[in-house]
């Protein structure tokens, strides 16, 4: 996965679980925008390129975060025991939506028997870090969710 800017100015990339960026003119090498532990992917600039939102995944729970600059610390949106995935930006950059999953602790589950997969969609305020629940599944096996190929999750 990699992004460029919307100032076009940089490419972002990922490289050993951590973002990476490059300046588009090739004028310095690549370094890493921040290290933050996890594995971090699925970037998704602001509009205006001011802040990064991305999902920071810790295996049985993950979160989304908003990286701002060296000088901010990384906040995170809403943060829970749940899988967090798919941020995107509101037009004006002040809302992120994301999709929320149960976190993936306690009993194995039967690998043979269909269960429901629950899953939301939550909508955050980008300054307060708060979140809620803006629509949910249906609470049957035909509202579980199933990404689709190809698409960041």
């Amino acid at each position: 996965m990699d992004r460029s800017s919307p100032k076009n100015d940089i490419v972002i990339f990922e490289k050993g679980n951590q973002f990476w960026n490059v300046p588009i003119d090739g004028s310095s090498a690549a370094k890493i925008l921040f290290t933050a532990h996890g594995v971090n992917g699925s970037a998704e600039f602001s509009p205006d390129g001011s802040k990064l939102a991305f999902v920071s995944n810790r295996g049985d729970h993950s979160f989304v975060g908003v990286y701002t600059n060296e000088e901010t610390p990384i906040s995170w949106i809403s943060p829970s025991f749940n899988h967090d995935r798919s941020p995107r930006w509101s037009p004006d950059g002040t809302r992120l939506a994301f999709v929320r999953m149960n976190g993936s602790g306690g009993a194995p589950r039967p690998l043979l028997t269909n269960q429901h997969q629950p899953w939301a969609i939550w909508g955050a305020e980008v300054a307060s870090g708060n979140a809620k629940m803006i629509w949910k599944a249906e609470p049957h096996s035909g509202g579980s969710f199933l990404p689709l190929r190809g698409l960041p999750i």
